[in-house]
């Protein structure tokens, strides 16, 4: 069985190794996609997330369930969104796989590894109020920032434009139906206060970076909302008199959706907003096949997170494809 692995730092492999035998209480499934989160695997990969030394990434796994089943309310042969890391075979504990393990159907097993950031999209979009024909901007064009500008352009009646400095990842929104704008033009703040006509009414920053967070305050209009949706890692200066106070703008988290019980206060567990997302797949809401700029054997990973730290344009969205043997 294959596994990629983060053997140090910016170092990637692919190794062998043996599942072995299964232990009672826990469900085995075999993986046949899996998605790369570039942002969370690329901080981790470099040592932004602390010492790396034989890490096997992932978190967005699609596969089929094949023993350990019995028990449970899964049979042999049903095909699951795991949640889990780069490899074959990986084993759960019933109750958490109760928990996470997402069904969804063999037809859509490889648009169904975009659940994992599909969820996060969606919690984004939830925890802003907007009314239709109010403009959305989305800054960064990673897959949380198209699956944003997707989902922005489906509650917005289709007021999105999407910022990003890669010209590869506009050309993929403009596939999908979402105005762009190029943040290395001298004159393109203007530019987006003239499509809106004064200004963003939602801002949803996916992308982390500290100038496009800054560049967020200056996009919104009046009474604007700028939800956090990307992770900000590191501290940030903003002038918060002049772009936050005297344009009244409301700054919103979105923090991570884990949640597996519903609360009197947010009754979208993470199971119920995968299960939305895959609602939106499966009916043809979402275009998730232009996303997919590389679809890779395993034995291609190594190559993939190097154009990755290289900053290679052409990546966009990386499915690793565990049925090529």
């Amino acid at each position: 069985m294959r596994k990629v692995v983060f053997k140090s730092e910016r170092k990637v492999a692919l190794e062998q190794y043996d599942p072995g035998k299964l232990a009672p209480g826990f469900i085995r499934v075999r993986h046949l996609y899996s998605q790369l989160s570039a942002g969370t695997e690329m901080n981790m990969l470099t040592g932004k997330q602390g010492p790396v030394k034989d890490i096997v990434p992932g978190y967005s796994g699609v596969g089929e369930v094949i023993e350990g089943f019995e028990g449970t309310s899964f049979k042999k042969g049903d095909i699951v969104m795991t949640g889990e890391k780069h490899k074959d075979i990986i084993d759960i504990p019933h109750d958490w796989a109760a928990q996470t393990f997402c069904p969804v159907s063999r037809k859509f097993a490889k648009e169904s590894t975009f659940l994992q950031l599909g969820k996060v999209a969606l919690h984004g979009i939830h925890r802003v109020n907007f009314k239709l024909g109010d403009w959305i901007a989305v800054f960064g064009l990673g897959i949380v920032g198209q699956l944003s500008a997707q989902l922005a352009s489906l509650s917005s009646g289709g007021r999105v434009i999407g910022i990003d400095i890669s010209a590869a990842r506009r050309k993929t929104a403009e596939k999908t139906g979402i105005r762009t704008v190029d943040p290395s033009s001298p004159s393109y703040i203007e530019a987006v206060n003239k499509i809106t006509g004064g200004g963003a009414d939602i801002i949803l920053e996916t992308s982390g970076n500290g100038k496009a967070l800054a560049d967020a305050f200056k996009v919104a209009g009046y009474g604007g909302q700028v939800a956090l949706v990307g992770g900000q890692t590191e501290p940030r200066e903003l002038d918060m008199m002049h772009e936050v106070q005297f344009k009244e703008l409301a700054i919103v988290g979105a923090r991570r959706c884990d949640m597996a019980v519903p609360t009197p206060y947010d009754k979208w567990t993470v199971m119920r907003y995968m299960q939305e997302f895959q609602n939106f797949i499966e009916a043809g809401k979402l275009q998730i096949d232009p996303l997919i700029s590389h679809l890779a054997k395993p034995e291609q990973a190594p190559e993939i997170y190097e154009k990755l730290l290289k900053r290679d344009e052409s990546v966009v969205g990386v499915v690793f494809d565990w049925t090529a043997s």
